[in-house]
C-alpha cells in the first residue's frame, strides 16, 4: 500500500510510472518541440530520475538527418520537477543556441497559471515598485519586485483569476488562482515571489506553509479529495517565442489541469494536512 511506504519508496514507484507514460506536445516542427512535462520529473541535474536521462524525447528527435541534428533533443530552460507545463525542447545544435539566447534576452514570455493561500490583493504589499513596462503587455498587472540570488534584480507580473472560499486554517478564509508572468528567471522565483508577499503556493512543500510531517504520501495523486496537498498548484500554460530560423513566432497554450477545478470545488472542506 502507498500510505505503507517510506518516502524514497513512494517517489521510485511515481517515477516508474510517470517514466512509462509518452509525452503530450503542444508544438511540435523539424527545429523545436514544445512538450508537457508531468509534475514530479525533474528535467534534468544528479536525479535519480530525470527527463534528459531518460527516453521520453527519443521520439522527437529530427528525421532529416542534417548537419547538426541532435541525437535526442535538449531542453531549453528550466522547469521545477514539482511544476507541470509547457517546456521548450530543441532539435538541432543551432536551434540550441538560438532559443537559448532568446531565453536569456527575455524575448520568451511565459504565463503561468497557481493556486495559492490567502485572497491575493492587487499591489497590497511592500514588494510592488513599479516600472516601466507598466504602459507595455503588463499594463494594469500586479507586480512583486525583489531580489533574489544573491540580489539579482527578479520580477514578476500577476493578474487575478478568481477568488475560492476555504476553510484551511491558513487560507485566511480564501485561496486565489492567479495568472503569473515572469519578467525575469531566477530559481524557484515564481514560488520565492508568492511566498514572501504572505501567499505561498498551495501544495509548495518547499516553500509552502508545510511542515515535513505534512507530506502527504498516500492516496490518488490526482484526486485532490484524497490528497489535496500532493500536488503543487503551479502550471506553465503559455509560452511565445522567436522562431529559430524564421521570421515569426512560436505560440503555444495548454488549459490548466483538470484538478485544479476538482481542488476549487472542495476548498470550502479543505483543512490542514496535519488534520
Amino acid at each position: 500500500k502507498l500510505g505503507e511506504l517510506g518516502t524514497t519508496e513512494y517517489d521510485d514507484l511515481i517515477g516508474t510510472k510517470i517514466f512509462r507514460t509518452l509525452l503530450k506536445t503542444a508544438y511540435e516542427d523539424d527545429e523545436v518541440v514544445i512538450v508537457v512535462k508531468p509534475q514530479g520529473i525533474p528535467v534534468q541535474g544528479g536525479a535519480k530520475w530525470s527527463l534528459m536521462r531518460s527516453d521520453l524525447l527519443m521520439p522527437f528527435r529530427s528525421k532529416l538527418k542534417r548537419i547538426g541534428d541532435l541525437a535526442k533533443p535538449r531542453i531549453a530552460h528550466r522547469l521545477d520537477s514539482a511544476t507541470g507545463g509547457l517546456l521548450v525542447c530543441v532539435k538541432t545544435s543551432n536551434a540550441e543556441r538560438a532559443v537559448k539566447g532568446s531565453f536569456a534576452s527575455r524575448r520568451c514570455k511565459k504565463r503561468y497559471r497557481g493556486i495559492v493561500f490567502g485572497k491575493v490583493i492587487k499591489n497590497q504589499h511592500q514588494h510592488c515598485k513599479l516600472d516601466d513596462d507598466d504602459q507595455g503587455p503588463y499594463a494594469g498587472m500586479g507586480v512583486i519586485r525583489a531580489p533574489l540570488q544573491g540580489g539579482k534584480d527578479s520580477i514578476t507580473r500577476y493578474s487575478i483569476v478568481s477568488y475560492t472560499a476555504c476553510d484551511h486554517p491558513l487560507a485566511d478564509g480564501f485561496i486565489t488562482t492567479i495568472d503569473l508572468y515572469p519578467v525575469t528567471g531566477r530559481k524557484h522565483q515564481l514560488r520565492r515571489h508568492l511566498k514572501l508577499i504572505g501567499h505561498p503556493i498551495w501544495g509548495d512543500m518547499r516553500h509552502g506553509p508545510y511542515s515535513p510531517s505534512d507530506r502527504p504520501d498516500s492516496g490518488n495523486i490526482d484526486d485532490p479529495q484524497q490528497n489535496p496537498h500532493r500536488l503543487m498548484c503551479l502550471w506553465a500554460l503559455e509560452i511565445t517565442l522567436p522562431h529559430p530560423s524564421q521570421k515569426e513566432m512560436i505560440h503555444a497554450v495548454i488549459k490548466e489541469p483538470e484538478w485544479y477545478e476538482k481542488l476549487r470545488k472542495i476548498a470550502k472542506n479543505t483543512k490542514g494536512t496535519s488534520g
